[in-house]
């Protein structure tokens, strides 16, 4: 299997391989995908810069799993390969809701008025 900083394989004597997501990695990709967690009066926010830096409130956590299969699916490997990884994500779902979340995504301390303002707009409109 080709080298991608996310994942370590573990191959045993008997030619099987084993996948093993590398967390920080993982949550790398998301974070240059463009995803962002922040607190706003102690209430949790995620959301994801486009490529214009507009910003989008993440209101389903599904999002940044689809995000990263979607990332792997361009990557240039062998099919084989990126079916074998997402088969491994699938099962094993590493990206959870927990710390590392906030300590991976976050960008800033304080989000600043532009970025809080947006954010519980669109939580309000949602």
């Amino acid at each position: 299997m080709g080298k991608l900083p996310f994942i370590s394989v573990e191959v045993f004597k008997n030619g099987s391989t084993k996948i093993h997501f590398i967390e920080s990695e993982l949550y790398k990709v998301l974070y240059d995908l463009g995803f962002r967690f922040t607190r706003i009066d102690r209430k949790p926010f995620m959301y994801k810069h486009d490529e214009r830096e507009r910003i989008k409130l993440v209101n389903h956590f599904q999002e940044l799993r689809d995000a990263f299969c979607d990332y792997v699916k361009k990557l240039e490997i062998p099919e084989k390969e990126i079916s074998e990884v997402l088969d491994t994500f699938y099962a094993k779902r590493p990206i959870k809701r927990n710390l590392l979340i906030e300590h991976y995504l976050t960008d800033t301390d304080k989000p600043g008025p532009y970025l809080t303002e947006e954010l519980i707009k669109q939580k309000e409109n949602h």
